[in-house]
């Protein structure tokens, strides 16, 4: 099939953003989720020095192919962005796509490696002499586990939740915060008497109320006077419920979500023949008996959107009460 500039380039935008749904744009999103996959373990296999050493040619090479797809990627979509209404506008446009927040991680997959190719290129020696920057560059491969959420409803979820919880979050980070400074400063001066090493200043002594609030316990740390003893328990009682908190806000959003997602669902098929609304299903007398009569259908054999609407009424008034309103508006007929 030909296209034209603009419909190839829209085209293109729609397969990659999964604005469409056929064969290309599945295949798509199965290769790239794929290959995030498979770059995610290359990574994780990598740290295993034995692996490194021998398949060290293998993951090299593995690198340059997924850079080469991922920088193709990402140049189709700066390519089409200007499709996209939100960047439309010109050069501003892709300047703001650029500077997108999945655009930013797209780049994070890309840039690191590149700056790996071009060390070990060009200056070999920076791999013997910083090889603590060079394995940080390479830890920074896995941004391009981010890349999914475009793919994935599970990150399209989280940060819905996150988004309509981030005042109440933002409270409770608040409200732990106070509390660990409170514990703190408090088992500071209660200990520092008997402990001064161990507890010689607030910041330090805030590595015990984080390990006591959140119920960790490492044992590095720990108070020995009776009232330093007392305050602790304290803290950590205070600490099951408090850092509960977060946890308890992020389960009623994630319930509130799915919840939503039901509802907008339902409205998109209909209760009574599960079709999706806007259709038309054929109907005999053996599938709805008496529908034409007494319910405000037309007999027609034909369910039409007006025909389930008058239905979803009936089925949800009570025969009763029913009655009474058809008595009432064959009355007001009469009159």
């Amino acid at each position: 099939m030909q296209y034209e500039d603009g419909q190839f380039k829209t085209r293109i935008w729609r397969v990659l953003e999964l604005y469409d749904h056929d064969v290309y744009a599945r295949v798509t999103q199965y290769i790239v989720t794929v290959l995030i996959g498979i770059s995610v373990l290359a990574v994780i296999l990598q740290s295993v020095k034995s692996l490194d050493d021998q398949y060290s040619l293998f993951f090299f090479g593995l690198e340059i192919f997924l850079v080469i797809f991922f920088s193709i990627e990402f140049l189709l979509r700066f390519y089409s962005c200007t499709v996209d209404i939100r960047y439309s506008d010109g050069i501003r446009g892709r300047i703001r796509f650029v500077f997108s927040v999945l655009s930013i991680i797209d780049l994070l997959s890309i840039i690191p490696s590149i700056i790996n190719f071009f060390l070990i290129v060009f200056h070999p020696e920076f791999m013997k002499s910083s090889s603590s920057a060079f394995r940080a560059l390479r830890l920074l491969r896995l941004f391009r586990m981010f890349k999914l959420t475009r793919y994935t409803q599970a990150f399209n979820l989280l940060g819905r939740v996150l988004s309509a919880k981030t005042e109440e979050l933002l409270v409770s980070i608040t409200m732990m915060f106070v509390l660990l400074l409170f514990a703190s400063t408090i088992v500071y001066y209660l200990e520092n008497g008997e402990q001064p090493e161990v507890f010689s200043s607030i910041p330090v002594s805030m590595w015990w109320g984080v390990a006591t609030l959140a119920t960790v316990g490492y044992g590095d740390i720990y108070p020995v006077t009776e009232a330093g003893k007392i305050f602790g328990a304290v803290i950590a009682l205070l600490g099951l419920g408090l850092f509960a908190l977060p946890a308890g806000i992020l389960a009623s959003g994630f319930a509130e979500e799915i919840q939503a997602k039901k509802k907008a669902e339902a409205h998109l098929f209909c209760a009574t023949c599960g079709r999706r609304k806007g259709e038309k299903a054929s109907v005999g007398d053996s599938d709805v008996p008496g529908l034409g009569a007494g319910t405000g259908v037309e007999d027609d054999g034909e369910l039409s959107m007006n025909d389930v609407s008058v239905l979803e009424v009936n089925l949800d008034t009570p025969v009763k009460e029913r009655n009474e309103n058809e008595a009432t508006i064959e009355s007001r007929g009469s009159t």
